[in-house]
């Protein structure tokens, strides 16, 4: 066969530079095919396009479902709340681990379980979420609330105080919170009052909460259980606002509340240190110890105070505060002045302790010392009623104790007490504690008159105040118009007196005083023997049993 008859073989065509060639095929079925192969692959695109969205709006659904759920656990701000809320933004942080507001969240939430609630386990998580927030999140509000705590702990108020107040009104929870123990801190109380008058119509737990305890802090006992009964009725559960109030009620035995006391305690102990914290925990123990001794179960109410010495440790400043009270009750008064210095030194700005610590002084004839601490105080605490009270009593009393001994020192001390105590009250009118103690200089001068007519305003004025200064102004009334013989007057008085927070042991006790001089002996001996039953620190329970003897 020659070549001009052999069949034709496949062609390949050499390019230019030697390429292999696929096979030629006809221009229209190439065109097809590469069609063909753009359509696969767009659908293929689209495909893994639609596969992607999908996947990324799962994700974001069960983001924002996380997120959602922390969001209920974060707001009831209980200790359980807030572990439960952190599981579930710790889900969330998995799905977007740079989500700046989760991660800001996480380092509050564990900033306060670490340092409030005492949940030391959580210190690694805590600086884990706050190393991460700094860095994705430096802007958010957890991270800047934490900032501001870091700053508080460190003794840096102005630092904290600065980073809030150049902030745009309104400020988020936890940014509001850390300005107020800031100002508290820094014992800047006007400022303070214009935030705690701004967070009277906030229903957030948190917010009154630290309302009720600044306002604790500073002595202003009916504002402080407002709050903390607001924040209570926000959340039923909320541990620290349950201590506070339950500590609230035990802070001056002229002004207890007995059933609201149990109540809290009772509710604390229910919900157990997994929902309170552990340090509410202590705090617990402390106040059921100190109740528990009012009503007289010694044993237990050691053991409460042992387990909460364990957890708070002898130098926190409420366990020493107690333990103060404790030793005094027991006429231990030196290691109850020294528990009490423990906690002027470490709650500088906690009123109650300061005026312990120099009603004490005055108890032990140390009137230099307790107008020295009293001074102290006032640089805390500038203005402030019961400081300036307690001051005036130190230097009356020191006047009275040398009314023999140096007449005329007595004479300079009474004179300049009566003129410090006209110009406090010329500057405040309505203080009746300041009104009491002019009163009481009155008195111990003689000037029985202007002495009634002190501790009538006295009563006036504290109308709308707290227990204690509600039946401190009766009882001396009741006192000035027995020695008056006005007998009725004395009687309604000091009957009056009993009626404030279910009574108390002083009020009581002159009630018998009123009744014995009437000659209404019946009625004497009940009002002994109830001053004797509600007795808290001893001081009347000897006097009600003598009394008592001499009835019979």
């Amino acid at each position: 066969m020659t070549s001009a008859t052999r069949p034709p073989s496949p062609v390949y065509d050499d390019d230019a530079f030697g390429a292999y060639q696929a096979p030629h095929v006809a221009n229209g079925s190439r065109s097809l095919k590469t069609m063909g192969l753009i359509f696969g692959v767009l659908c293929i695109s689209l495909v893994g396009f639609l596969a992607y969205k999908n996947n990324e709006k799962k994700k974001q659904e069960a983001f924002n479902a996380y997120y959602q759920e922390a969001r209920k656990f974060y707001r009831s701000n209980t200790t359980m709340g807030l572990e439960r809320a952190a599981e579930k933004y710790e889900e969330a942080i998995k799905i977007d681990e740079h989500e700046p507001n989760t991660l800001s969240k996480l380092a509050w939430i564990y900033d306060v379980l670490t340092f409030d609630r005492g949940k030391k386990d959580f210190s690694e998580k805590r600086t884990k979420y706050m190393n991460l927030a700094k860095e994705y999140a430096s802007d958010s509000d957890g991270t800047i609330a934490v900032t501001m705590r870091e700053h508080i702990r460190k003794k840096e108020y102005d630092n904290a105080i600065k980073i809030a107040s150049e902030m745009e009104s309104p400020l988020p929870v936890p940014i509001e919170i850390a300005w107020s123990r800031a100002l508290l801190e820094a014992g800047r109380f006007a400022d303070l009052d214009t935030r705690l008058k701004a967070y009277e119509k906030s229903d957030h737990v948190m917010i009154k909460t630290v309302a009720g305890q600044a306002y604790r802090a500073l002595g202003q006992n009916v504002k402080a259980k407002k709050a903390l009964s607001q924040a209570i009725s926000i959340e039923r559960n909320h541990g620290p606002s349950r201590v506070e109030r339950a500590l609230l009620a035990l802070d001056n035995p002229l002004n207890i509340d007995r059933v609201q006391a149990l109540e809290d305690l009772a509710h604390l102990q229910d919900l157990g240190v997994t929902q309170i914290g552990t340090a509410q925990n202590g705090l617990r123990l402390v106040a059921s110890s100190e109740f528990k001794r009012i009503i007289k179960k010694n044993e237990e109410s050691d053991r409460d105070l042992g387990k909460a010495k364990e957890i708070l440790g002898s130098a926190n400043s409420t366990f020493a505060f107690y333990n103060a009270k404790r030793f005094h009750a027991v006429d231990k008064k030196e290691k109850a002045l020294s528990e009490i210095e423990k906690s002027t030194k470490g709650e500088r700005f906690q009123v109650q302790p300061w005026i312990f610590r120099i009603d004490m002084l005055i108890e032990l004839k140390r009137y230099d010392e307790a107008v020295k601490i009293a001074d102290e105080a006032e640089k805390y605490f500038p203005n402030h009623p019961k400081i300036e009270a307690v001051r005036l009593r130190a230097l009356g009393s020191q006047a009275y104790a040398l009314r023999k001994s140096n007449k005329s020192k007595s004479e300079r001390l009474k004179s300049t007490a009566i003129k410090t105590a006209k110009s406090l009250i010329a500057k405040n009118p309505n203080r009746a504690e300041l009104h009491i103690q002019l009163g009481r200089l009155y008195y111990i001068d003689g000037e029985a008159e202007k002495a009634q007519q002190s501790f009538e305003e006295a009563v006036k004025q504290s109308a709308k105040g707290d227990g204690e200064v509600r039946i401190e102004s009766r009882v001396w009334l009741g006192r000035i118009l027995l020695k008056a013989d006005e007998m009725r007057a004395a009687l309604k008085s000091l009957g009056d007196a009993t009626k404030v927070n279910g009574g108390s042991s002083i009020a009581f006790y002159w009630l018998g005083r009123a009744f014995q001089k009437d000659d209404k002996e019946r009625l004497a001996k009940q009002a002994f023997e109830k001053a004797i039953e509600l007795d808290m620190d001893g001081s009347y329970k000897k006097r009600a049993e003598k009394a008592l003897e001499s009835l019979e």
